[in-house]
């Protein structure tokens, strides 16, 4: 049985009012979905790091994504029996365009970060002190981290986290 119930003619204006703001604020809200949403959080995970001559050791790390609507902050930690990496970066993206600066605190070496995101996939050229790619791939719960550089001892690290 369907019951319908008569909208008092008082309460029509004030429906058409709520209905006029929501739209209107559907259509000036900003999107709550930035680049990099699907990045943000704390991954760690294992890989290896390769070196000028093809060795490898293996590696443990931790990363940290934060930011806001189109900014992010990644900072990657990992240790092996012989070396320690810290890098860092900020990153702004605009569409699918990312741009901005890296260190890595252990080396002393900085630059500059161009490249783009799409999806769940982020691909940057890194330039400075080390050149090089800098690959990060989404899956559900976990990410592929692929380094090349190109010009330094250490010639690449591969890695897989897990969100935490």
């Amino acid at each position: 049985m369907l019951y319908f119930s008569a909208v008092s003619p008082t309460k029509v204006p004030s429906l058409r009012m709520g209905l006029v703001v929501m739209l209107l604020l559907l259509m000036v809200s900003p999107s709550s979905a930035g680049p990099f949403n699907d990045f943000y959080g704390t991954w760690s995970g294992r890989g290896n790091a390769i070196f000028n001559g093809g060795a490898r050791e293996a590696l443990m790390c931790k990363a940290y994504y934060t930011g806001k609507d189109s900014d992010l902050k990644l900072a990657l930690r990992c240790a092996s029996p012989s070396n320690k990496i810290d890098m860092r970066a900020a990153l702004t993206g605009q569409g699918q365009a990312v741009a901005g600066t890296w260190e890595e605190r252990t080396f002393n070496t900085q630059g500059s970060i161009s490249g783009s995101v799409k999806g769940k996939r982020l691909q940057v050229k890194l330039d400075g002190g080390i050149t090089g790619t800098l690959v990060l791939s989404l899956g559900a719960d976990s990410q592929l981290v692929s380094l090349n550089a190109e010009g330094a001892t250490l010639t690449g690290v591969h890695l897989k986290l897990q969100r935490r």
